[in-house]
C-alpha cells in the first residue's frame, strides 16, 4: 500500500467541498490546511500568506487562529513571519524532497518572488542544507538561490554575469560605435565598479599624454575629439524599451492599477453582487495587491472576473455559510483564475433541494396547527361532558357532540 497520497489543493475552492459543513478551529485541522492550502508553490513548505488571510480562508476568527498557530509553531511545526506576510514548515522538504536537478532548479521564479525577511533567510539555508549529500542537487541550488535571488532566477540563472564579461561586451559596444578599438582600461579591483565609459577613458589618455590607440583615433576621429559615452544609447534604449511596453500594456489592459482604481472598481461590483465592500487598501491587503499587480495576467483579467462575479449569487452570501466576498478573497493568487473557470458562478441556492425542504417545513407547522386545535377540542369536549353528566342533561350532550363532530369535520378539509 502505499504511504503517500495525493491531494489537489483546489479542493479549497471546490463548490461542492465548500458546501460541507467546516471544519472546526482545531490545531490539526489548521496543520492539515497549511499542507495542503491553495498558497504554496513550488517550494516544498514556503507560502506567502498574511494571519488575516489565513483566518477568513478558514472562517476563523483571528484571535482564535492565532491561538491555534502558537501549538504548531511552539511544537516547531511551522514558523512566520506577519509583518512580511511569510510562512514556512521546516519539515515539509523531508517529504517533498526534490527528485532531480530540474526540480530545483524550478524554484527560481518561486523564490526570487516571496518576501525578504530573516524568516526566508533562514528557509533557504535550511533548503540548501538538505541535499547537502548530492552534489548536483547542491549545485543546482547554488544557482538558483546565488547571486542574492537575483532577477533572472525564474529562469534557474542570474541576470548578474562576472564583470569581465561584462566589460568585454561595452569595449565591443564602443569598438562598434568608434569604428576601431576602445582605449586601455586600468585595472579594477575585486569586486571591480561598472567600468569606465569611453569618454573618461580618452581623457584620462590625454591626460597622461598617451594617444589612444586603434586606427579610430586618427583617422576616423579627430584628435582631441571627446567620444559619446557608451551607455547613453543603452540608457535610451532601456527607456525607449520600457516606455514602449508601457503603451502596450495599456493597448492590452495589461497595464496595473492603482489602489484607488481596484478599491473602486471591486466597490462598485460589490454593490452590485451583495459582497464586502472595502474602506482602504493597506498592511496585508496592500501587500497582496502588490502581487497580484505585479503579474501581468492577473492585470489583464481581474476586471473581467469581477464582471462575473457581479452575476454570482454565491459570492453575495447565498451559500450554507451566508459567506460573502471580500477583497482580500479576491486578491488570492488563485481567486482571479477560478473565477473565470466558473467557480463561482452558481451558489448552492435556490435549488430544488433547498425549495424542497422550505415546503416542507411549512407543512409540517401546518400540520402542528391542526394538531393543536383538535388537542384543544377534546379538552373542550371533556369539559363539557363533565359539566353535563353532573347536571343529567344527556339530551344536551348529543348536541355538544354533533357540534364538535361538525368543527373536525371543517378542520379537515382545510388542511387538505
Amino acid at each position: 500500500m502505499s504511504r503517500f497520497r495525493k491531494i489537489d489543493p483546489r479542493i479549497w475552492g471546490d463548490q461542492k467541498f465548500m458546501g460541507l459543513s467546516p471544519l472546526a478551529p482545531s490545531g490539526q485541522a489548521l496543520w492539515l490546511y497549511f499542507l495542503t492550502n491553495p498558497f504554496i508553490d513550488v517550494v516544498p513548505g514556503l507560502f506567502a500568506a498574511g494571519e488575516a488571510m489565513l483566518a477568513e480562508a478558514l472562517g476563523w476568527p483571528l484571535e482564535r487562529f492565532r491561538e491555534l498557530f502558537a501549538e504548531l509553531s511552539g511544537k516547531g511545526m511551522a514558523k512566520a513571519d506577519w509583518k512580511a506576510r511569510l510562512v514556512w514548515l521546516p519539515n515539509a522538504i523531508r517529504y517533498n524532497f526534490p527528485p532531480n536537478c530540474n526540480v530545483v532548479l524550478g524554484w527560481g521564479r518561486a523564490l526570487h518572488e516571496l518576501p525578504e525577511c530573516p524568516l526566508k533567510t533562514e528557509a533557504v539555508q535550511a533548503l540548501r542544507a538538505a541535499p547537502a549529500q548530492n552534489r548536483d542537487l547542491l549545485k543546482a541550488f547554488d544557482k538558483v538561490a546565488g547571486n542574492g535571488m537575483g532577477n533572472g532566477i525564474g529562469n534557474g540563472t542570474t541576470n548578474g554575469m562576472p564583470n569581465q564579461e561584462k566589460e568585454k561586451e561595452t569595449e565591443k559596444e564602443q569598438e562598434q560605435e568608434g569604428g576601431g578599438a576602445a582605449s586601455p582600461r586600468p585595472a579594477s579591483p575585486a569586486p571591480p565598479p561598472p567600468p569606465p565609459s569611453a569618454h573618461a577613458s580618452h581623457q584620462e589618455g590625454s591626460k597622461n599624454g598617451a594617444a589612444p590607440q586603434g586606427p579610430s583615433a586618427t583617422t576616423d576621429r579627430p584628435q582631441g575629439a571627446h567620444r559619446p559615452p557608451a551607455a547613453a544609447p543603452a540608457e535610451q534604449g532601456v527607456t525607449a524599451g520600457a516606455d514602449a511596453k508601457g503603451e502596450a500594456a495599456t493597448a492590452t489592459g495589461t497595464a496595473p492599477p492603482t489602489p484607488e482604481e481596484f478599491v473602486t472598481a471591486w466597490n462598485e461590483a460589490a454593490g452590485r453582487a451583495g459582497m464586502c465592500t472595502a474602506k482602504a487598501i493597506t498592511g496585508d491587503r496592500l501587500r497582496a495587491f502588490r502581487e497580484r499587480a505585479a503579474d501581468p495576467a492577473w492585470c489583464r483579467d481581474w476586471r473581467q472576473a469581477l464582471a462575473r462575479l457581479e452575476k454570482s449569487t454565491f459570492v453575495g452570501g447565498d451559500n450554507p455559510r451566508r459567506w460573502k466576498a471580500t477583497a482580500d478573497w479576491f486578491l488570492g493568487s488563485l481567486t482571479v483564475t477560478k473565477t473565470l473557470e466558473g467557480a463561482y458562478d452558481k451558489g448552492p441556492t435556490p435549488t430544488k433541494a433547498f425549495a424542497d425542504k422550505a415546503n416542507e417545513e411549512m407543512e409540517k407547522k401546518r400540520l402542528d396547527a391542526t394538531k393543536r386545535r383538535q388537542v384543544e377540542e377534546r379538552e373542550k369536549w371533556a369539559q363539557e361532558n363533565e359539566r353535563l353528566a353532573r347536571e343529567g342533561g344527556v339530551q344536551s350532550l348529543g348536541s355538544v357532540l354533533n357540534g364538535i363532530q361538525d368543527r373536525h369535520t371543517a378542520a379537515a378539509s382545510r388542511v387538505v
